[in-house]
Formats: C-alpha cells, sequence, structure tokens
C-alpha cells in the first residue's frame, strides 16, 4: 500500500508540473510609440518611426496614443500590455477609463477603429508617483496577437472621462515621456505545446487507474 501510494503521489507531482516547463513567455519593448489629437496633429511621421512621448488624456482637447509591436513567432496564451506612467501625470477623475484597440490606421478615429482589446480604470491614484500600468489582453487582443504571429502590431488607446476636459487643462492626463524607461513593454505567455498537454492527460489517466486498482484490491 505504501509503495501504491508513493506512486500515485509521483504521478500526479510530475503531471502537474509538465504544463509549467513548456509555457514560454517573452517580454517585448516597444519599437515605436505616438500620439495622435482630436484635431488630427500628431508628434511622428506614422508608425514605425520611433519612440516618441505617448500621451493620453485632455490637454485643452483629447490625445490617443499608439504602441508598436514584433509579436513573437508562437501562439498567445496570455498577454499584457505595462506602459510607464510618470508621476508628474495628474488624474483627477477617479473613474477615468483607458481603452486598447486592435488599431486600423495612422489617424485619431483609427486608433480606436479596431478591435476592442482591454482596458483599465486611471484613478487618482495614478497621480504623483512614477510606475508601470498593466493591462491584461482579452481574447479579441489575443486574437489579433495570434492573426500577426511574427508580424508587426499596433495597439491603440483612448481616454474617457466623467470631467469635461473644458472645465480644467489637464483633467486626465497619462503616461506621456517616459523618462528614460521604455515607454510600454508586451508580455506574452505561450501556451503548453500538444505534447505536453497529451502527457498530462496521460498522467492523470495512470494515477486514475492506479487508484481504482487500489480500491478494487481493498474491496
Amino acid at each position: 500500500m505504501k509503495i501504491a501510494h508513493l506512486f500515485t503521489a509521483a504521478l500526479v507531482a510530475a503531471t502537474l508540473s509538465m504544463p509549467a516547463l513548456a509555457v514560454t513567455s517573452t517580454t517585448v519593448t516597444a519599437s515605436s510609440t505616438g500620439w495622435i489629437n482630436a484635431s488630427g496633429g500628431d508628434n511622428s511621421g506614422g508608425f514605425g518611426t520611433g519612440i516618441h512621448n505617448n500621451f493620453t488624456g485632455f490637454e485643452g482637447q483629447t490625445f490617443s496614443n499608439w504602441f508598436e509591436f514584433t509579436m513573437v513567432g508562437y501562439t498567445a496564451g496570455a498577454a499584457t500590455l505595462s506602459i510607464y506612467n510618470p508621476g508628474r501625470n495628474s488624474t483627477v477623475d477617479p473613474a477615468a477609463l483607458y481603452s486598447l484597440y486592435a488599431a486600423s490606421s495612422f489617424t485619431f478615429a483609427g486608433l480606436q477603429s479596431g478591435a476592442s482589446i482591454g482596458s483599465i480604470t486611471l484613478g487618482v491614484a495614478d497621480t504623483g508617483v512614477d510606475h508601470w500600468v498593466g493591462i491584461s489582453l482579452n481574447s479579441a487582443g489575443l486574437a489579433y496577437l495570434n492573426a500577426n504571429l511574427g508580424s508587426t502590431v499596433i495597439l491603440g488607446g483612448t481616454t474617457t472621462s466623467s470631467v469635461n476636459p473644458a472645465s480644467c487643462f489637464d483633467c486626465v492626463a497619462a503616461f506621456g515621456y517616459n523618462g528614460g524607461f521604455p515607454a510600454a513593454t508586451l508580455t506574452v505567455d505561450g501556451v503548453p505545446e500538444p505534447a505536453s498537454w497529451a502527457l498530462m492527460v496521460a498522467g492523470f489517466g495512470l494515477v486514475g487507474a492506479s487508484l481504482r486498482r487500489r480500491h478494487a484490491v481493498t474491496a
């Protein structure tokens, strides 16, 4: 009986450890960033033109930003966009919403016209301290990444607020100059390889068979 217990415990431990060993995680830095305002003005020559200020929020009018990445070559099972947010930015709206899109073109509307791929609330806690803001991509975001494996993807972002932008100049101001840090990174976790899933299923099958055999012997 002790041997059977040890055998079962060993199978469980080995089986549960297999998917973790097979998952690949890679963090890539944005190759290009920038902003476009509601009047159509921008701070770069278009996608692929280098690292720039990536301000979003209200400064007399609305600014939306964008981030360009070269995708990894494996299927993404999870992904997180991390954007550096300098402490000199300010947010007086505790419920300001920053939303991400699969950008369709280098225009103010184009940064918001693709699929909605994630969002996060930017509140007063995001004011006055240098920190990173992490945004998990949803299923549409993962589909967008996986449709462009090994190619370029553009993530567009915009901020909406319950505060009237005309009532204060910088009611909501986020991200912007990165102060020497990477402007944004994209961390992509791959899905376990099919062979690892097969091993895991087989392992659980062996565990189940062992338990049934032990119960039969006991009976």
